[in-house]
């Protein structure tokens, strides 16, 4: 139980962090002209339910994580486990700076989406996203190896998320700037 749960959390985060980031890189690398006024408040929305998902895949990522280094999903409220943990491990502390991040992206995103500004460039939501993804390298299968070859593993580790979350999470906003090509051409969007 506490192993699927482990995977699950976790193929749950790397999602929707793949999603946030690839969701706020999209302007930057797909759009020549400034960005439509629908496909800006869809993608602020979006941005700001990923950024929801992410804080709360985090947490469950954290419990089934402390379940599965004490061997029962009791010890999620002992706070001596909470605390060795999240002081003591390599996870906890990454996983702390983490989140943090993820809540400072959230506030960020939602300032921006309570705003009535119109379209104006935006470097810091992807500035911080990408850096949410690529630090999911440092708790990733590039913690086995230590000094420089380890340094080498988790930085083409990051690299290697930063490029499939352009890519994958790009997929998204793509889908839907082709939705409303072809609602403007006044015909239905035909699946391929």
């Amino acid at each position: 139980m506490i192993d699927l749960g482990l995977v699950v959390a976790r193929l749950l985060h790397y999602a929707v962090v793949t999603t946030l980031a690839g969701v706020s890189f999209f302007p930057l690398y797909a759009l020549a002209d400034a960005e439509p006024i629908a496909l800006l408040r869809w993608r602020q929305g979006v941005l700001l339910a990923t950024a929801i998902a992410v804080l709360l895949s985090g947490i469950l990522w954290f419990v089934f994580s402390v379940a599965n280094m004490s061997g029962t999903l009791a010890d999620v409220a002992d706070r001596e486990v909470l605390w060795t943990v999240l002081n003591e491990t390599t996870f906890g502390r990454i996983w702390m700076a983490r989140m943090f991040l993820a809540v400072v992206v959230l506030s960020v995103i939602s300032k921006r989406f309570a705003s009535t500004a119109g379209a104006r460039p935006n470097w810091i939501v992807p500035f911080l996203t990408g850096a949410l993804l690529a630090s999911l390298a440092g708790v990733g299968h590039s913690q086995i190896e230590e000094g420089v070859a380890g340094v080498i593993h988790m930085t083409s580790d990051a690299a290697h998320l930063l490029a499939a979350g352009a890519w994958l999470g790009g997929l998204l906003p793509l889908g839907y700037v082709l939705l409303l090509h072809d609602r403007e051409r006044g015909r239905p969007a035909e699946a391929a």
